[in-house]
């Protein structure tokens, strides 16, 4: 059916002025032509039931009207059957019906109660007042209140207007007697309850009585106190509502029925005419308020009965949104909590505020929804639509978009010491990838190092080679909206150390470097490490040193007795805790002769022809002067080039067979094994690729295979190296840390 929407006016009267209440026409009521109904509202629903038609037949169904979806659904019928001018209320939850008549002359008394939750009804105490039809009844509270209406036995006796006045308890199911409704009996009252009082007014009296009185009822003192009568023409079978905390009374009939309608302020005692129905004139109408509406329709008129629903709205009600909004996205996350965006509402007259709901949509698709406000709400990056509705007043709505973009710059965190690092001879250095952050996803990684090293990369790992110098490393980091931001770190790779062990002699002109001859010249030698650079250039820096003879001072005396090749090695430290080892081995050569042992061998060769020489025993005493001439102490054939350079070496990694770690690779929980040919001190030490040393274990006279237990389960994962300091030299292996 088409909807009508009628505007009331402003008109000057002498009594009072028109409101500017609106009426809308609303779906037809399901159930046909319909008058002499009960009727109630719980929550948000009305409800309608039994009635008669145009034919007279009497009715038992019942039926829900859903106002947000301007629907009607029929329900369970009522529980007495048919009934025709049967009263209803709620109160709370449940609704509550009965009285009236089934046939002519045929009354009820009884009450039944509705439970709109299962959709049933139950047979409830009997009326206090006995048979009657055509009464009043509201709620008030936890309470119910009826009374007023009419009972005629038969056509031979007068009929019996009552104005007894009942309160029924739900939790008892108990009705108690009350005080009477002032003056005399009535029936086809109009009653409403509002703000904890009930109301009860016109009616009739026996024939040509009709009333326009109006009374307030305190069911807290029990009293009734007559207020300002209605100021039109008196009437019965009228109806009365309440919407907010104003009551309205409308329609009803004196010898033709009538379609005005009235405002009454309990506060100021006042009536105001509001616009008129926009429909035929008519009585005994279905009345009810839900929310801040009130609903009037069917009823009766000269022709008969109606069927038409319409929906009463005392206030103007608007409402209207924001502008659209542009935001940032939150630093940290990929969306941004949006306040301050409350609809603006605007009732009239000012006495309420209208519920509103929200509805978020993004990409088209609903993503939220709620009542209130969507102020403090997360909006994700793109475009959301908000749309506001007000739920009593659904075609009040608005919408606006709230665009959330992505202005954050990436950012990265490089998680490593700002400290130099120590040389690798290797050039290779292992960074940790750069922790990269954006608040909606990142696209696009690089790098590009300047300095003491230039090269280029993608990704978040800048690891490989640098040369020793300042290392300036740039990462570039694009995120997925095309803004981008950079991370600066400078890698220091500190000067490689150089060091030194200068040749010494034991004998010279005559002798090999760094020997020692049993049966002639001195028997020890002074060892010296010098050693240079390391640290950042221009800067000073300081040396330790560590032996291989436990001996911490730059120079050395070293005394090997027994014929072989002796290595003495040094571990230097500088101040930064970086470390270099060198060798150097020592050789020990017996030279003694004769039956005595008491002279020396020397190769003598004869001068202008070195390759001609010979071995000769000769005498302590000889011997300066034969090697001043050429000659060289030892056998021919075993005489070292005395020009060669140092023998001076660094130790390789060894082999598995003297150093190995189990298991490798491991996670800071292993097993050293080493084998050493003679017993002597070792030290064992962890050493990281920026060459320090992490820990070192000191093992005093091992001999043979043996293993050493290592529980460093906190070691970031890495290469490391195993360094076995020993007499005999340095042994190194590599152990990986997952």
């Amino acid at each position: 059916m088409k909807k009508i929407i009628f505007y009331s006016i402003m008109m000057a009267m002498s009594i009072n002025s028109f409101s500017q209440g609106t009426w809308t026409q609303k779906a037809d009521f399901m159930g046909g032509d319909r008058y002499g109904t009960f009727h109630f509202s719980i929550g948000n629903k009305g409800y309608i039931g039994t009635g008669s038609d145009n034919a007279g037949i009497f009715k038992s169904d019942f039926w829900e009207y859903d106002p947000q979806n301007d629907t009607w659904t029929q329900k369970a019928d009522f529980g007495g059957g048919i009934r025709f001018f049967g009263t209803g209320f709620s109160i709370g939850n449940k609704g509550y019906a009965g009285t009236g008549v089934v046939a002519s002359y045929n009354w009820r008394k009884d009450m039944w109660q509705y439970d709109p939750e299962s959709n049933t009804w139950t047979q409830i105490a009997d009326f206090g007042g006995g048979l009657r039809f055509t009464a009043v009844g509201f709620g008030i509270g936890d309470k119910g209140y009826m009374g007023t209406g009419n009972y005629r036995i038969s056509p031979a006796y007068p009929a019996t207007y009552y104005n007894d006045w009942w309160e029924y308890n739900p939790s008892t199911n108990l009705w108690t007697r009350k005080a009477n409704v002032p003056q005399q009996g009535r029936t086809n009252a109009a009653g409403t309850s509002i703000n904890g009082k009930g109301y009860v007014g016109t009616g009739f009296y026996y024939y040509d009585t009709r009333l326009n009185d109006w009374w307030e009822y305190d069911p807290l003192t029990d009293t009734w106190v007559q207020k300002a009568s209605l100021p039109a023409t008196p009437r019965y079978a009228a109806s009365a509502i309440t919407i907010g905390n104003k009551g309205y009374l409308g329609g009803g009939i004196y010898y033709s029925n009538f379609n005005d309608f009235w405002e009454y302020d309990p506060t100021s005692n006042n009536w105001k005419q509001e616009a008129s129905l926009p429909a035929s004139e008519r009585n005994s109408t279905v009345a009810f308020g839900i929310g801040h509406k009130g609903y009037f329709g069917l009823g009766s008129n000269n022709i008969g009965a109606l069927h038409d629903f319409w929906v009463f709205n005392p206030y103007e009600v608007s409402l209207s949104c924001n502008e659209d909004i542009s935001i940032a996205a939150s630093d940290i996350s990929c969306n941004s909590i949006v306040n301050n965006i409350d609809p603006i509402i605007t009732v009239n007259p000012a006495d309420f505020t209208p519920d509103v709901q929200y509805t978020l949509y993004f990409n088209g698709q609903q993503v939220g929804s709620g009542t209130g406000t969507a102020s403090g709400q997360t909006f994700e990056k793109g475009i959301t639509t908000v749309t506001y509705s007000l739920v009593e007043y659904p075609e009040q709505n608005c919408s606006f978009n709230i665009t959330v973009s992505d202005q954050t710059p990436p950012y990265g965190k490089l998680l490593i010491k700002d400290k130099p690092v120590c040389y690798n001879p290797t050039n290779a250095y292992e960074l940790p990838d750069l922790y990269v952050f954006d608040n909606c996803g990142i696209q696009n990684v690089n790098y590009a190092i300047s300095g003491a090293t230039n090269r280029t990369g993608d990704g978040t790992n800048a690891s490989g080679v640098f040369n020793p110098g300042t290392n300036h490393i740039v990462w570039t980091m694009t995120d997925n909206d095309g803004n981008t931001g950079t991370f600066s770190y400078d890698f220091v790779v500190l000067q490689p150390i150089v060091i030194t062990i200068p040749d010494v002699y034991a004998v010279n002109p005559g002798g090999n470097p760094n020997t020692l001859y049993i049966g002639y010249g001195p028997t020890a030698l002074s060892l010296t490490v010098l050693a240079t650079g390391g640290g950042i250039p221009g800067s000073s820096n300081s040396y330790n040193f560590e032996w291989s003879t436990d001996e911490t001072t730059a120079t050395i005396s070293v005394n090997p007795a027994l014929p072989g090749m002796h290595p003495y090695t040094v571990m230097v430290t500088d101040n930064y805790q970086c470390t270099t080892s060198l060798t150097k081995n020592i050789e020990v050569i017996d030279i003694r002769c004769g039956n005595k042992l008491d002279k020396v061998t020397l190769c003598k060769v004869p001068p202008g022809n070195p390759s001609n020489g010979h071995d000769n025993c000769v005498s302590k005493a000889a011997v300066p002067v034969l090697l001043a001439n050429g000659s060289h102490l030892g056998n021919c054939n075993t005489t070292t080039n005395f020009n060669s350079h140092s023998l001076m070496q660094q130790v390789p990694e060894t082999d598995s067979r003297i150093l190995t770690v189990y298991p490798n690779p491991n996670q800071g929980i292993f097993t050293v094994i080493i084998n050493i040919p003679e017993d002597q001190k070792i030290a064992i030490s962890i050493i990281d690729q920026q060459g320090r040393k992490i820990i070192t274990k000191q093992i005093e006279n091992i001999k043979g295979s043996n293993s050493i237990q290592f529980n460093m389960g906190t070691l970031s994962k890495g290469v490391y190296t195993i360094q076995a300091l020993a007499k005999s030299g340095i042994i190194t292996t590599k152990m990986i840390v997952q």
